[in-house]
């Protein structure tokens, strides 16, 4: 079978190769840093947020989703929260919507009582 002319084995595509290249150099060009300066804290009310550029509610926050929590916490909805940190709607919903695995472990450890499980059921009947 004839292979596809874009398709040229190893030893073609050598053989047409010219004889005198030398291997060019690759540069790579830095991404200009940006100084991010850390507000003193974080936003108090709806109207502070408009005076912080998203990378430093991020950096005040910690994280991109701890920031939507903080952003919700304060009254903002989704829409706006995700135009203020320059990310999809679906993203600040999601993270909305879902539980926090550290609080979900917690209740659960707070509220197991012996007998509540199939395991604690065993236990407590022995």
């Amino acid at each position: 079978m004839a292979k596809h002319k874009f398709q040229q084995s190893k030893s073609a595509a050598a053989a047409q190769a010219p004889a005198t290249s030398k291997p060019t150099a690759t540069v790579v060009v830095a991404a200009p840093v940006v100084n991010v300066a850390p507000p003193t804290g974080a936003p108090k009310t709806v109207e502070e947020v408009a005076g912080f550029t998203a990378a430093q509610l991020i950096v005040v926050y910690g994280n991109k989703s701890n920031a939507i929590r903080g952003m919700a916490a304060l009254g903002m909805k989704p829409g706006p929260i995700s135009k203020t940190l320059g990310i999809i709607y679906q993203h600040a919903r999601n993270v909305l919507k879902r539980p926090l695995k550290k609080a979900v472990a917690e209740v659960q450890a707070t509220t197991a009582t012996p007998g509540t499980t199939a395991e604690g059921a065993n236990k407590a009947a022995a």
